[in-house]
């Protein structure tokens, strides 16, 4: 059921610029401001994920391209998710496409190894 809202109510990441930043966009590194919700920033490691907010990250350990979720709700799909940090309000879970699912709860941290169709952030 939870997978069949996430397909009717969520978001395309390519669309809120998880698959690659906007054209007009400019990533941020350390020595710049974080990002806002949903823009792609540069590499980062989990210190960097902004309290408030879940993060996701091209590679393990909070490490690679990072992404800030913009609100809770339903998102997906996510290909080359490889971790997430969970700074936000909300507990978060993931749905691989092999039926595997992750549970992050507020404050967690998980590294991903199968490829992920969705992802659902409480409210």
């Amino acid at each position: 059921m939870l997978r069949r809202i996430l397909a009717i109510g969520g978001l395309s990441l390519a669309a809120v610029g998880l698959l690659g930043a906007p054209a007009t966009a400019e990533p941020t590194t350390s020595s710049t401001p974080a990002a806002t919700a949903g823009q792609s920033v540069s590499p980062q490691d989990w210190d960097a994920c902004v309290a408030g907010y879940s993060c996701y990250y091209s590679g393990y350990n909070g490490t690679g391209s990072r992404w800030l979720a913009p609100h809770c709700g339903g998102y997906g799909p996510f290909p080359g998710l490889k971790s997430v940090r969970n700074r936000g309000h909300g507990d978060i879970y993931l749905y691989a496409y092999d039926g595997a699912e992750y549970y992050v709860p507020i404050g967690g941290t998980v590294n991903i190894y199968d490829s992920i169709e969705s992802f659902y952030i409480e409210c």
